[in-house]
């Protein structure tokens, strides 16, 4: 059971002031007031009243506080017959097309090392949220997220490809350049072409963006999708062309074989994985972290 939302109320109680909770929480006060808000919205009922002396709890705030202390209690009581690992749960959260820097064998091994750990996948874009509100304890990003909250380390550099149908003309002038994944060609030779393109947030098409706006293309858009591979799919058919990650590439088989190409200097695209500072990692944590790590090697 998560007990945060009852050690934060108790903290506000203790404290009478927000500020002053959230310094012995080790959290932003920001932090603390959104996560307080979002409680009481969620209950229905307001919490806190703010008076000369600071928060006092309401009448639905006592009540609040009096069944957290029963619930911790009885908590601390549990600790000492429940087993330390079983049925813990390390959540990992990434987003979707990303999930597949999630090594496989990474997998395999932390599985051997802690069999009594549920690994969860959660692919989803809403990384920081996440993070803070304590349901998920590891992220794979492809930005650095803002804030000095955040503890990032750097897992990979990716290269963003263009894709194309296996037949489309601009193989014939692709060139080997070095420090480039694929064939290189110039952006420019696909600027008459129809565009696939992925939604605005996502770091692939931040970068193609970036790309285009450079060389001055305005793209003529057949589609937008949030997935990578229909993307790809699509683009493989000759319908138009997209842009991918490379590594993920490497994962999946396509029933039409879409042809990958270096663009740009390359265009690359940094991954990290990401954790809240104040949050101390337990061993699975830190295990599941250094297998990551030295796959991506």
């Amino acid at each position: 059971m998560d007990f945060k939302s009852l050690h934060y109320v108790m903290a506000v109680a203790e404290n009478g002031s927000i500020s002053s909770a959230a310094k012995k929480l080790g959290i932003s006060q920001p932090s603390l007031t959104n996560y307080l808000r979002n409680l009481s919205n969620g209950l229905g009922v307001e919490l806190f009243e703010r008076g000369k002396n600071g928060y006092v709890p309401t009448y639905a705030g006592e009540r609040y506080i009096a069944y957290a202390r029963q619930i911790e209690s009885i908590a601390g009581e549990l600790e000492n017959v429940a087993p330390k690992e079983a049925d813990r749960f390390l959540r990992v959260t990434c987003p979707p097309f990303e999930g597949s820097y999630i090594h496989p064998f990474a997998i395999r091994q932390f599985r051997l090392a802690h069999p009594n750990v549920n690994l969860m996948m959660i692919e989803s874009n809403d990384t920081a949220e996440l993070l803070r509100s304590g349901q998920a304890d590891l992220a794979v990003t492809t930005f650095v997220l803002p804030g000095n909250e955040f503890f990032q380390v750097p897992l990979m550099r990716d290269e963003i490809l263009l894709v194309t149908a296996g037949d489309h003309p601009v193989s014939e002038h692709a060139i080997y350049r070095e420090g480039c994944f694929r064939p290189w060609v110039d952006i420019n030779l696909v600027s008459g072409d129809s565009f696939i393109r992925l939604f605005p947030y996502q770091r692939t098409r931040v970068l193609s963006d970036e790309l285009l706006a450079r060389e001055k293309i305005e793209p003529k858009i057949l589609m937008q999708t949030r997935s990578v591979l229909t993307a790809i799919r699509v683009a493989a058919t000759g319908a138009g062309v997209s842009f991918a990650p490379a590594t993920g590439t490497r994962h999946y088989r396509f029933s039409e074989s879409p042809s990958f190409y270096s663009i740009g200097d390359p265009v690359v695209m940094d991954v990290y994985l990401t954790r809240l500072k104040n949050v101390r990692p337990d061993e699975p944590t830190e295990h599941f972290t250094r297998l990551l790590l030295d796959f991506a090697r």
